[in-house]
């Protein structure tokens, strides 16, 4: 609507949905004893939801980015707040609902979307505008990494903004991928150490893990320390060879590295759990 009346008028535009009484008669008070148009559209926009107000052309009359999760609007709020923790914050994180986002990239032109950096989706999704849209899982993954990173570079972030962001969206992940299938440790608790655990392994084999095989490691670990908890009071039958040198070297460092969560559960990580890591991490080392 606001597209269509901008059309024909060079002057300044609000436009106001589900307008009631109430606030006809306080725009038109502010209107008659010449408040600023600024201070008419701030005031607008106190009525609350039901009365969205427009006063721009376009999704936003700031640089931003749009969050939409298929999901839910939920998911959206989480990754909207991790980027507003992390980063400098010089644009503005709008979430849509996905079937929103899809109605608005296919029913508006290319105008419509001119400050808007880039989109983060949770599902794939296409339109004939240019305008980028990066899946959030795709990030996980090395390349996807790279240009989620360049996106967030070209739009002024910075390097350490961005790793703090990928940090603390592998640990949401993690989080809600093992929340459901830890029995009795508290997977906000558990997180903590299986991310110190994985930073010892790249600090000493001086090795830089991708999201998705972190991913993985945060979740293998997780139910790992579960796991031998729950069978602490078992005696280890598993029996595993570590036979060439880099196999023996990488048994050596996980001891060592196990020896604190080892020491605060009061249990011991077998072979066969030590050999599944080196699975999960011998293309690296």
């Amino acid at each position: 609507m606001f597209s269509e009346i901008k059309k024909y008028s060079d002057s300044e535009l609000l436009v106001i949905n589900n307008v009631t009484t109430a606030t006809a008669l306080d725009i038109g008070i502010r209107i008659q004893r010449n408040d600023s148009f600024k201070g008419i559209t701030k005031a607008a926009n106190k009525f609350g939801n039901a009365s969205g107000t427009q006063y721009y052309e376009g999704l936003s009359d700031s640089t931003n980015i749009v969050v939409s999760c298929m999901s839910g609007v939920g998911l959206s709020e989480e990754i909207k707040r991790m980027m507003l923790e992390s980063l400098s914050n010089t644009f503005k994180i709008i979430t849509m609902d996905y079937k929103d986002l899809k109605q608005t990239l296919e029913n508006h032109e290319q105008k419509f979307f001119n400050k808007t950096k880039f989109v983060v989706t949770t599902t794939d999704i296409d339109t004939n505008l240019n305008i980028d849209i990066i899946n959030i899982y795709d990030i996980m993954e090395e390349s996807g990494y790279h240009r989620f990173e360049d996106l967030l570079l070209n739009s002024g972030e910075q390097r350490p903004n961005i790793a703090n962001l990928m940090d603390k969206m592998l640990k949401f992940f993690t989080i809600e991928g093992i929340k459901d299938r830890l029995q009795f440790l508290n997977p906000d608790v558990v997180i903590d150490e299986v991310q110190l655990i994985t930073q010892k392994y790249q600090e000493y084999y001086d090795i830089s893990l991708d999201g998705k095989t972190k991913l993985n490691l945060y979740m293998h670990l997780s139910l790992m320390i579960e796991r031998m908890l729950i069978n602490s009071r078992k005696p280890d039958t598993s029996s595993v060879a570590f036979e060439s040198d880099k196999e023996r070297e990488f048994y050596s460092v996980s001891k060592t590295i196990f020896k604190g969560i080892e020491l605060k559960y009061n249990f011991k990580v077998s072979d066969y759990e030590i050999s599944l890591m080196y699975q999960l991490l011998h293309s690296y080392i």
